[in-house]
């Protein structure tokens, strides 16, 4: 059974392009990725994350301060660490546009700094007894 799709709202037929680019791109920069898989896929969900809230929001360009207003909405909904998750991969991944002559609008989006608090405690004279027994 094939499914065929006949459009005829413009706008549609410029949504579903839209996905089959963002769906190109996304196998280009996964098929380039250096890294195991499972960072491979956390890239990729963190990307087309990203390309959602540029779809919800309408944002028609993506600059530094577009960059900058992701990272915003990102810290209403995460901690530093998967912050930096999400910014590690934008960078990434304009790097990747840059090789292919886009400007690369990510260089300078600063990481969340991570506090110490995440430390673990020492353990104690009988913990490590325990590890000689």
């Amino acid at each position: 059974m094939t499914l065929t799709l006949t459009a005829t709202n413009n706008y549609l037929v410029e949504q579903l392009e839209q996905i089959a680019v963002n769906e190109q791109l996304l196998k280009a920069y996964a098929e380039q990725l250096d890294t195991s898989d499972n960072t491979a896929r956390t890239y990729i969900n963190c990307i087309t994350k990203f390309i959602n809230w540029l779809d919800l929001t309408e944002q028609n360009a993506v600059s530094y301060e577009t960059l900058v207003k992701y990272k915003s909405y990102l810290k209403g909904m995460y901690k530093a660490r998967a912050i930096n998750t999400h910014i590690t991969a934008i960078k990434d991944f304009f790097k990747f546009l840059e090789r292919h002559g886009f400007k690369n609008h990510a260089k300078d989006l600063k990481k969340e700094r991570i506090g110490n608090d995440f430390t673990k405690d020492s353990l104690t004279l009988e913990q490590v007894k325990g590890i000689y027994k």
